[in-house]
């Protein structure tokens, strides 16, 4: 593969903190990789062509010229119509396709990129581009991904699909993927909601380079960050400050009241390359103000309402009705993140009133609402775009109306902003976050992703990370390796800023088989390929995601709860869910605590085991033992002097001698050790 030449442009000098005589870099698109990415040849490489409805047409592509078509008559039909090639580690790419359609149904036709471990054909990843289905003209559908670094070699393809449930006609013409400039991702991470106080005189920044910035490196890069704030009228800030660990922290006098620009800049002080620019935007406010909004974020990822900590201990909810407030209230549920949060309504009343309606009942119930505004982004953002809302069309002032609408009611948590969103919307996703923060001070953006390899390219989409790991995809399944995979990729982003930032997971509180073809279409099948977690999966997974700095859960999912053949499955099921929400709030004075936890020594002698210790505010203590598995998992858990008098609340623990815990465990399973409350 032959890569065009970078053109370097602009010739800019360091004098202080001035850019002169650097040059400034840009990539030209390289080759396409795709071979008959027009459809011209017939190529053999595309794999399922003539089948599942695959054929190329002659003057069925765009301009006249020939084109992939597939006349789907049975919407059951899946076939993908694919080709493989190799992609380099460590580099950005964009891929993208042209597609037209005529009374396609469902949600249509579109175009992925997957890979997976060549060896064992594990998937390992996948960029999703949006659908387009009706009657549509020619339309480009286009996205970005960054092939990361495995340790095992990588297989990859491209795939042209019609969406399984969808019936009609879909052409696609001139598909390609290529090698694409670096991407530099840039966000603040403190202060949170992009709001500083008057009394701090520090931002906190992230800085990630996905992909290779390419020209010619003569010393290893020392990259610098030249941040320039102003007030609109005067220069506040003009500094180089430099790129470590992914951060960069400038630190400055405390600032008046007010709306602050920050042009951000990246060069290769090394090399003498200008690399990349960013402008980003963030409010001064008094400390006073900040401290009395509603709900806010502290330094330490914990959520205050009304100034004190709160645990958010909820659920997914596709609608709510009374009956449903009532019984998640029952169980424990203190919120609820209802996907349906714009056509809420009793008894099939719609519109604003409505949705009041459901939030005073909630709010008369303690139950606390994370309204979802994720569906008021550009068509491909989200499969369920809302076109319109009382009147209202367009998704940036539909957004707004809702955020207007609802930003004063005492029930609302947090606004959900995006629900595992591809790269390609990025740009959309921070502009909601940022017209949200600027609207609603009083509520923070919560978002949810299970792209643990590019976690950090999301950083300005949101004011809470959440994760999504729902590790029992079978009834084989014996670990949670899923995760401990977005856990780690959590920390990666969670530990950049001092304090940490808030993040919140999602615990799997499904059956994968409700959402399987061969399960939900064979009860055989879902019988015997597919469970649900047990109560010490559960505990497990819950467990391990606290001891990694998860202060907030929403699980997945009440609705499902009722899906799939076997209709005992709620009444079988939600009596664990229940005791999994109790385990959250007898552990939440723990994880709400900034006291000094105990110091203690783990040694695991066997597995893969992981532990945290936690002291609140009395002078209570814990120690929560989470195993990964499968198989045996053991450890010694040794403390500074006398053992603490721990009562056990789940796991197979022995003491031995005065300050020696042994845990013994298996497969996915947990252990928790607490003082109880009174003592």
């Amino acid at each position: 593969m032959k890569l065009l030449l970078p053109i370097l442009l602009s010739a800019i000098t360091l004098h202080g903190n001035e850019l002169t005589n650097y040059q400034r870099v840009r990539n030209l698109p390289a080759k396409n990789l795709i071979q008959d990415a027009g459809f011209e040849e017939n190529s053999p490489l595309w794999k399922n062509l003539n089948a599942g409805g695959w054929k190329i047409v002659s003057g069925a592509g765009r301009n006249g010229s020939a084109g992939l078509v597939n006349t789907r008559r049975n919407p059951n039909d899946y076939v993908l119509l694919s080709q493989r090639f190799e992609l380099k580690p460590d580099t950005a790419y964009v891929f993208g396709g042209w597609i037209r359609t005529e009374n396609l149904s469902g949600r249509g036709a579109s175009l992925c990129i997957e890979w997976s471990n060549a060896r064992t054909g594990k998937w390992l990843g996948g960029s999703y581009l949006g659908d387009v289905s009706g009657t549509s003209d020619w339309q480009e559908l286009k996205g970005k991904f960054v092939m990361k670094n495995y340790p095992d070699p990588v297989k990859c393809q491209i795939s042209c699909l019609v969406r399984k449930g969808s019936r009609g006609y879909a052409a696609f013409d001139d598909v390609y993927i290529r090698p694409d400039a670096a991407e530099w991702s840039a966000a603040i991470l403190h202060p949170v909601q992009e709001t500083l106080s008057t009394k701090d005189h520090t931002l906190e920044l992230a800085s990630f380079i996905s992909g290779e910035f390419r020209y010619k490196k003569t010393e290893k890069p020392r990259y610098l960050c030249k941040v320039e704030i102003s007030d609109g009228e005067k220069t506040l800030l003009n500094r180089n400050y430099p790129v470590e660990k992914n951060r960069i922290v400038p630190e400055f006098r405390p600032m008046q009241p007010g709306k602050k620009q920050m042009k951000l800049t990246l060069f290769d002080e090394a090399n003498r390359m200008l690399l990349a620019e960013k402008e980003l935007t963030f409010r001064v406010v008094p400390e006073s103000e900040l401290m009395k909004r509603t709900v806010r974020i502290d330094r330490n990822g914990r959520t205050l309402v009304d100034g004190k900590p709160f645990l958010p201990v909820g659920i997914y909810m596709s609608g709510l009705t009374k009956a449903q407030i009532d019984t998640v209230a029952e169980a424990g549920f203190n919120t609820v993140l209802p996907y349906q949060s714009p056509a809420l309504g009793f008894d099939g009343r719609k519109g604003p009133a409505a949705i009041r309606e459901v939030l005073d009942y909630c709010h008369a119930k303690k139950i606390k609402v994370i309204f979802s505004i994720k569906d008021a982004m550009p068509k491909g953002a989200t499969n369920m775009q809302l076109e319109t809302w009382n009147g209202i069309t367009g998704d940036v002032a539909i957004g707004n109306a809702i955020v207007e609408t609802f930003k004063d009611h005492p029930a609302l948590l947090a606004w959900y902003v995006c629900d595992e969103v591809q790269p390609t919307y990025i740009d959309a996703l921070i502009n909601l976050r940022r017209r949200i923060n600027r609207m609603d001070p009083d509520h923070p953006t919560f978002a949810v992703y299970y792209q643990f390899n590019s976690y950090e390219r999301y950083l300005g989409g949101q004011d809470i990370f959440g994760i999504d790991p729902y590790p029992i995809t079978t009834a084989e399944t014996r670990n949670q390796q899923k995760v401990m995979e977005q856990l780690l990729g959590a920390l990666k982003v969670q530990r950049l800023a001092s304090g940490g930032i808030a993040c919140w997971a999602a615990p799997q509180y499904m059956n994968w088989g409700v959402w399987q073809p061969d399960g939900r279409q064979d009860p055989a099948v879902y019988y015997r390929k597919y469970r649900f977690p047990t109560l010490e999966e559960l505990y497990a997974m819950i467990a391990m995601e606290m001891i990694h700095g998860i202060r907030g859960f929403v699980g997945y999912s009440y609705s499902s709860l009722f899906y799939g053949p076997d209709k005992q499955q709620f009444a079988k099921t939600w009596p664990l869910i229940k005791q999994a929400v109790a385990f959250q709030h007898l552990m939440a004075p723990f994880l709400l605590s900034t006291e000094k936890a105990p110091d203690f020594r783990l040694k695991v002698t066997k597995g893969k085991v992981y532990a945290q210790s936690y002291r609140t505010a009395d002078g209570r203590t814990a120690l929560l033992v989470s195993c990964v598995g499968p198989g045996e998992s053991e450890a010694e858990i040794s403390f500074e002097g006398k053992t603490p008098d721990f009562t056990a609340h789940h796991g197979s623990f022995r003491k031995s001698g005065t300050n020696t815990w042994l845990f013994r465990g298996r497969d996915i399973c947990s252990g928790l050790l607490y003082n109880p409350p009174g003592t």
